[in-house]
């Protein structure tokens, strides 16, 4: 329990600063948006809904991958890490509290997307406990993936390039905002490679947009569910106070 409690209180602790800036807030939802506005504009109400589903991926996602590594580096430079190294908390809960602190971060614009979802009948509420099971698992793997980026870029001045450099190719380039079926079949297998690709479609399996075998279902959650393992396991392997 002592572990639990360490954990949200490194969660609250790097929230806090956070929530004093909503301004951050706008700006971090002005470019999923973006991709919202464009794709209603070519494809209608059909593909801006498979957006909609892509923009809760790309904020739970980028949550981590972009979010969280800025802010370790930056504790770390600032030596305000240090305050943490002090204390009871070791290192595995300081990366489980600060993944934790950027999904509460994005939690108020996906819970807004899935009301509007829900709204317009594109997911039933009956799906809602796996919507939320697909957006944990694809915030830790983006959370994982985020502190893994931590540990190998040390220089606050180039860890925002590399982190947002990182979101686009993991957000834009697979089919997120987008639905799978609009890949070419003989390159179909090259997305997959990427939680985000499988943990959108699974989304949209669960809202009932995609139609899906049980087998792809199936293989969508193993993808999911492995590489996010294999990342905690990378970072957990490596994380140390001395190398974080």
């Amino acid at each position: 329990m002592n572990s639990i409690t360490r954990t949200f209180a490194v969660a609250a602790l790097t929230l806090r600063p956070s929530l004093r800036q909503p301004l951050f807030i706008l700006l971090v939802s002005a470019l999923p948006l973006s991709f919202f506005v464009t794709f209603h504009v070519i494809g209608g109400a059909s593909l801006s809904r498979h957006a909609l589903y892509g923009i809760i991926i790309a904020f739970a996602t980028n949550a981590g991958v972009i979010s969280l590594p800025q802010v370790v580096v930056t504790y770390r430079s600032s030596r305000m890490q240090e305050i943490y190294i002090a204390s009871p908390v070791g290192p595995g809960m300081y990366a489980l509290g600060i993944g934790l602190s950027r999904l509460l971060f994005a939690l108020p614009p996906i819970l807004v997307i899935l009301a509007v979802l829900i709204m317009r009948g594109a997911m039933p509420l009956q799906s809602l406990p796996l919507a939320f099971l697909v957006i944990l698992c694809t915030a830790f793997s983006g959370a994982m993936i985020g502190f893994a980026l931590s540990l190998v870029v040390s220089n606050v001045y180039v860890i925002s390039t590399v982190a947002n450099l990182l979101g686009l190719v993991l957000t834009v380039l697979p089919p997120v905002y987008y639905p799978l079926a609009l890949v070419t079949p003989s390159w179909r297998w090259l997305p997959l490679l990427t939680p985000t690709a499988n943990a959108a479609e699974l989304l949209r399996i669960s809202g009932g947009v995609s139609l899906s075998s049980p087998g792809w279902t199936l293989l969508h959650w193993a993808i999911l569910l492995l590489e996010a393992g294999a990342c905690g396991f990378v970072v957990f392997r490596r994380m140390s106070w001395r190398e974080a």
